[in-house]
Formats: C-alpha cells, structure tokens, sequence
C-alpha cells in the first residue's frame, strides 16, 4: 500500500497543525463503541484509560472500528468542535494508533 511522499505527508501535518493549541481535557482513553451501554437511565462509558490531552484524541478514537451514531458528532460540535479542528481528529487518529 502507497500513502505518498513522507515529506511532504510531513509537511501537511506540520501546516494543520502549527496554530492548533488545544486546552487539556480529561479524556476517556479507550472510548469506541464496544465501551459504552445503554442503561434505563441513559448511556454510559466504561472501561476508561483516562489521561489528560487533545479532545480530538478521544474523537479520533471513536472513529476507529465503526464510529458512533451521527448524533454523537453533531453533539461535538454542538459543544464548540469546528470542521477544522475535526480534520485533526483525523491525525489524532493515527497518533492514537501508535
């Protein structure tokens, strides 16, 4: 498999990223959808390896083995995520791959 030309993958990365300063939050750090339920009361997480970091980390994880239903994303950006900052969920992902 061919992803292209490291330098300049590199180079993009360094562009997207070079203003992005996220403010710390506390991230689950294992949430995909085999770490959540429905209860009567409503949903619930589990399973966290929590630590403290980028937002989008958390994000990118959910996007690796199936995603969550659309109206999990539209309540992110509800919560002030903007399409610029979610394609670097998409980096996250591969940092969270590591």
């Amino acid at each position: 498999m061919v992803f292209g030309n490291i330098d300049e993958i590199t180079s993009n990365v360094i562009q997207l990223l070079m203003n992005h300063q996220p403010k710390p939050s506390l991230l689950h750090g294992d949430l995909w959808h085999g770490n959540t339920a429905m209860t009567v009361t409503g949903p619930i997480i589990f399973d966290p390896a929590s630590y403290w970091g980028d937002r989008e980390c958390d994000i990118a994880l959910t996007e690796l083995f199936g995603g969550f239903p659309p109206s999990f994303y539209e309540a992110t950006t509800r919560c002030g995520r903007s399409m610029k900052v979610m394609r670097s969920a998409k980096i996250s992902t591969i940092f969270t791959m590591c």
